[in-house]
């Protein structure tokens, strides 16, 4: 992976290069392409990192693309004013385009915890109470954290 984020970060930030640096994630796997613009973008604080993934969204509009946009807004680049509100938005869209992945409909419950709570009470609680015995064991133990620390109920919800 060493290799491969050195020549996006070189064909991005020092050669200014927009369509070589696509040419480079074109064949990228989902997992690897959100992980490198991940790193990239924590490391440098460059929206240029979104931008990327903006530029795919509109080659190929797919679920596993507006995941890695929001994760690259909501992880990497939080910071920036309106990040999370757009990450938020890419989830939302990613969820359109695949509805029946429960892991991207429980992933709007981070969105709960953020200081703007740009998730509802109440559609937190829906996800919870629809989704939770889905959910890997990372997100239940992350889930029961906002069940204990709400003191909400977790017979009406788990």
């Amino acid at each position: 992976m060493g290799k491969l984020l050195e020549d996006i970060k070189q064909s991005l930030e020092n050669e200014r290069d927009f369509n070589k640096t696509i040419n480079i994630l074109k064949p990228l796997d989902d997992e690897v392409l959100r992980e490198a613009l991940i790193w990239l973008a924590i490391d440098s604080q460059n929206m240029s990192y979104y931008f990327l993934i903006l530029q795919l969204i509109q080659e190929n509009k797919t679920w596993t693309h507006h995941l890695t946009a929001s994760r690259v807004l909501s992880v990497s680049l939080v910071s920036f004013e309106g990040a999370e509100n757009i990450a938020l938005n890419h989830l939302r869209r990613a969820i359109e385009l695949d509805n029946d992945n429960v892991e991207l409909k429980l992933e709007l419950v981070s969105f709960f915890e953020s200081p703007e709570k740009l998730v509802s009470e109440e559609e937190v609680k829906f996800i919870i109470k629809n989704y939770y015995r889905f959910a890997s064991k990372d997100l239940q133990e992350r889930i029961d954290n906002i069940v204990k620390r709400r003191n909400w109920e977790s017979n009406n919800l788990l």
